[in-house]
């Protein structure tokens, strides 16, 4: 997969959609996972008691790595090859303004040449790239990034629960990309108790962590603003009057236009014995599956790919532009059968995944 880099600043929705998007999907897949995001480890061995987390799950520390040699890069225990590279915060290695004859040849390496480092099935590695804004990257870096996804939160619109994602080919700088570059959006992501229990967003607090109340963030949007208030009473206001007009006009045009009505002679009763047609039956609606669930979606530069997951434990690959859409969150026809997060039975094992993608 190429690198995908979510963008965002802080609680716009990045470790969210870096749950979502790429880590349910492979611990689904029970691949092995190389991250520095803070996970919630009980409430993931809960809900998946199938993977190996102790094994399999790997937390890393930028900082340490930063400074670590070529050994540790190539260390497969710590560096294992087809893992998913989920790593947040790369300034702290290559920070803007580092020129690539600065950058130790076996880093450079990792990001250049990591789809040649596979394992024995012949699986090549992932990388997704978290940061603030691609600003804060090395050029040398930032280049490699072939899909930006821009996490915007919808406080400004009185959606302190909600965040849009829109998908930009290459890099992008800063929180909006160019229309040229445009791919798609996810325009009303909803976060969901079922993915945020999975990661910690507050890493810098200890102890017991306290939401922070965005009441008086929210009374200050514009749907709230004295502004807002008057244009719409305006608006009501045109609108009605608009509607009036119309009506009367519509009525005086028909006065002038009436005309009596000229009398016809009396038409003998027939009967009009029309067969009757028949009715358009409505199409049957998929039920919700009870066989299969959505694990996750990997998202692609012009596609993206479906992870379901069965009841016996089985993963399989289907198109997700063609047999997915998108409304509060992701659902799939397949098998003629609506197939959701919730959907199936939790937690199921998987086995060697299949591709269906069609």
């Amino acid at each position: 997969m190429a690198i995908p880099a979510l963008v965002g600043l802080p609680g716009h929705g990045k470790s969210y959609s870096a749950v979502e998007l790429f880590i349910i999907a492979a611990i689904t897949e029970k691949r092995k996972i190389v991250t520095n995001i803070p996970l919630n480890i009980d409430n993931l061995k809960r809900d998946y008691p199938d993977y190996d987390f102790d094994g399999c799950l790997i937390d890393i520390d930028l900082d340490k790595l930063k400074t670590a040699g070529p050994e540790a890069w190539r260390d497969p225990a710590t560096m294992p090859p087809s893992a998913l590279y989920l790593l947040d915060e790369l300034w702290k290695i290559w920070p803007a303004g580092l020129k690539a004859s600065n950058i130790p040849p076996y880093q450079l390496s990792f990001i250049k040449e990591h789809r040649h480092y596979l394992d024995e099935t012949g699986r090549e590695p992932d990388i997704v790239l978290v940061t603030q804004n691609l600003e804060d990257i090395c050029n040398a870096v930032r280049t490699m990034v072939e899909t930006t996804i821009i996490c915007t939160k919808l406080t400004a619109v009185g959606k302190k629960g909600n965040f849009r994602r829109d998908y930009y080919e290459g890099s992008v700088k800063g929180f909006q990309g160019p229309k040229s570059k445009f791919i798609r959006s996810d325009h009303m992501v909803k976060y969901q108790a079922e993915v945020w229990q999975y990661y910690k967003s507050h890493t810098k607090a200890s102890g017991n962590v306290t939401a922070v109340n965005n009441t008086g963030v929210v009374s200050a949007t514009v749907f709230n603003g004295l502004g807002f208030k008057f244009g719409v009473g305006l608006l009501v206001l045109f609108v009605a009057m608009a509607v009036w007009g119309y009506v009367k006009t519509a009525d005086d045009v028909e006065k002038m236009t009436q005309k009596k009505p000229i009398e016809r002679p009396a038409m003998p009763a027939t009967v009009n014995a029309r067969t009757p047609q028949p009715q358009n039956q409505p199409k049957p609606t998929p039920s919700v599956s009870s066989s299969y669930r959505l694990a996750g979606i990997y998202v692609l530069p012009g596609s993206s790919i479906a992870v379901i997951a069965t009841n016996d434990g089985r993963s399989i690959r289907i198109d997700a532009t063609k047999h997915c859409h998108l409304d509060i969150e992701y659902s799939c026809d397949f098998e003629q059968q609506t197939v959701t997060r919730y959907s199936g039975s939790s937690g199921s094992s998987l086995s060697v995944p299949k591709d269906s993608a069609g």
